[in-house]
């Protein structure tokens, strides 16, 4: 009986990578194979990242009460094992649950209150995906939450600390901060590099897909720079800063953080390894393939993975994007990338067919044989 491995991301929009995982487990039951699935989801910091470590380890999920990126009340999970809670700040503040898309108005608050409920269950690690926010307010609401007290130059409390209000302030109290989070060890999925400020900072490279205008890039530049001088400017060109509009900043000058690559720390928690020495058949996937997915993307880390065990594996994709070269990928362990969708250009189509497309091409492709 051959050991497949199915660890795909999610094709955003139109299958989750549990539905990937379904997918298999019908085509094996449906052709009678001898094939034993071994399945992993996968995500690297974004949105889904909860669901991926709940998939694979025992522990439980919690949820609560939080404010979104507007203010409104929401509700959200996050994930308790082994004294660590796994947080995604898409849960709290994420783009497509963005009512009103305007990043100098947006807030990272409710990540701050997820973080506080996860110490008052007792954990001692903390691990926060950065992927798919909404904000651009370098975490300072996040700081706010957990004790941090931000004043204005007449000596009065800032309780608006989304973007816009960035530049108010004066003197910042974080004593009661400090004692929230003393013995706390914080660990950020992140896997872009990007700096807090500048033309490859937060604003210049994130905010625009946020709801923002370029006549706003000086101002909400310019707020996040003076929020980063109050903190602590040494920390502005840290790899990672930059990361969910900033809060890695955040995460790295006041939490002391450490920014590791999420679908490298995701894999290595969930043991993927142990079960990848064993396998006959590795298969992995996204959305679409392109320029950066074997820069540290999700199917580069489980390819770098399977390389050290020399496994091969093959990649079943959405589509090819323009600026894909296949020469980044000559001299790797790479079986074959199949396409799902090739003919299909308008989304609705796309998120329509998206299962019966997935699944023919595996059935067509005969690589569970």
């Amino acid at each position: 009986m051959k050991n497949v491995i199915i660890a795909s991301d999610s094709f955003k929009g139109t299958l989750s990578s549990e539905d990937i995982i379904d997918i298999y487990k019908e085509i094996k039951q449906e052709k009678n194979l001898d094939i034993n699935i071994i399945p992993f989801l996968i995500a690297d910091g974004g949105e889904g990242t909860v669901d991926a470590f709940s998939y694979a380890i025992n522990g439980r999920r919690k949820e609560i009460s939080i404010k979104d990126a507007n203010g409104f009340d929401i509700k959200a999970k996050y994930f308790l094992f082994d004294e660590k809670a796994v947080i995604e700040v898409s849960s709290a503040i994420s783009l497509p649950n963005t009512k009103i898309k305007n990043p100098l108005l947006t807030s990272s608050y409710g990540v701050g209150q997820l973080i506080k409920d996860a110490i008052k269950e007792g954990s001692k690690e903390i691990i926060i995906g950065l992927g798919g926010s909404s904000t651009n307010d370098g975490g300072a609401p996040i700081v706010q939450a957990l004790g941090g007290k931000f004043y204005d130059s007449n000596n009065l409390l800032i309780n608006d600390l989304s973007n816009r209000n960035l530049s108010l302030i004066h003197h910042v109290d974080l004593k009661e901060f400090n004692q929230t989070i003393s013995g706390i060890k914080f660990t950020a999925m992140c896997d872009v590099n990007n700096s807090l400020l500048g033309l490859n900072g937060a604003t210049y490279v994130y905010s625009l897909q946020k709801g923002a205008k370029e006549e706003d890039f000086p101002l909400l530049e310019n707020n996040l720079s003076h929020y980063a001088h109050i903190i602590n400017k040494d920390y502005i060109e840290a790899k990672g800063a930059g990361a969910a509009g900033g809060i890695g900043f955040s995460l790295i000058a006041l939490f002391n953080a450490k920014l590791k690559s999420g679908i490298n720390y995701l894999l290595d928690t969930i043991n993927f390894d142990e079960k990848l020495k064993d396998a006959d058949i590795v298969i992995s996937g996204e959305g679409r393939i392109d320029s950066q997915s074997f820069s540290g993307k999700v199917i580069d880390g489980i390819l770098k993975h399977a390389e050290k065990y020399n496994k091969n594996v093959t990649f079943v994709v959405g589509a090819i994007k323009d600026g894909f070269d296949i020469k980044m990928i000559n001299d790797r362990n790479v079986n074959a990338i199949i396409i799902t969708n090739p003919n299909r250009i308008d989304f609705e189509e796309i998120k329509k067919h998206a299962r019966e497309d997935y699944k023919n091409a595996i059935i067509n492709s005969n690589i569970l044989l």
